[in-house]
């Protein structure tokens, strides 16, 4: 099988995060609910799409276990956040335990100008610069994949790395919510479009025009 399904990897700088959360102040608790939307995987490595919801409107924290492992979900703009799961077994809605929700104050991001800065409240092309991870697959073949980014201007380079591609070398160009590159798969090119999605995930999507509808990976990645 090609090695294009899980061949892509992203990295975001804490700097980038978005400023109208101040998570060294919380106000309160609040409540929690936690679905699993989708699963895959085979012996030992699984994985699942799950949706992170609190009864805050914004600036959250939601602590959970997945099979006894910690985990964190931070929830900045509206009350719910695409996750991606990964495990050692199957995971279920019972393999899911919520320890704790916790509500933070919000504050005007700084440097905000009138008629909006984009790099101030991390949006325009440094919205996709930093760590981005999550599940990408073509058929029922998927896996865990990583994103590491710099952004330069319009200009997006870094590296990409999952389980069974390798790394591989990322140089695109970012118009607006997508940044969009190539590289080269056993002789193919492969054009990748990365679409903003929310806040904290982007929407993978990557095909080969050699290879037609068949090598057409997808997959959502979120921010860490």
């Amino acid at each position: 099988m090609r090695q294009l399904i899980l061949a892509i990897a992203v990295t975001l700088s804490p700097t980038v995060a978005l400023s109208e959360c101040d998570f060294d102040k919380p106000v309160g608790s609040c409540r929690a609910t936690i679905s699993i939307d989708s699963t895959s995987g085979s012996k030992g490595s699984f994985s699942a799409d799950a949706t992170v919801k609190s009864s805050a409107s914004s600036c959250s924290k939601v602590e959970y276990f997945l099979d006894n492992t910690p985990q964190i979900t931070v929830i900045k703009n509206g009350n719910s956040e695409d996750e991606s799961l990964f495990g050692t077994k199957p995971i279920t809605q019972k393999s899911v335990q919520i320890k704790r929700c916790t509500q933070y104050a919000s504050r005007e991001p700084k440097g905000r100008r009138p008629g909006g800065d984009e790099a101030a409240d991390g949006g325009g092309a440094r919205y996709f610069q930093g760590t981005w991870t999550g599940s990408i697959g073509w058929g029922l073949a998927r896996g865990p994949v990583t994103l590491e980014i710099s952004v330069n201007g319009n200009h997006g380079s870094g590296t990409s790395n999952s389980s069974v591609g390798g790394p591989q070398r990322i140089d695109g160009t970012i118009s607006g919510n997508r940044m969009t590159y190539q590289h080269i798969n056993e002789g193919e090119t492969v054009t990748v479009v990365l679409t903003k999605v929310s806040g904290n995930s982007l929407s993978y999507d990557a095909s080969s025009a050699q290879g037609g509808p068949l090598f057409h990976v997808t997959g959502k990645l979120s921010r860490q």
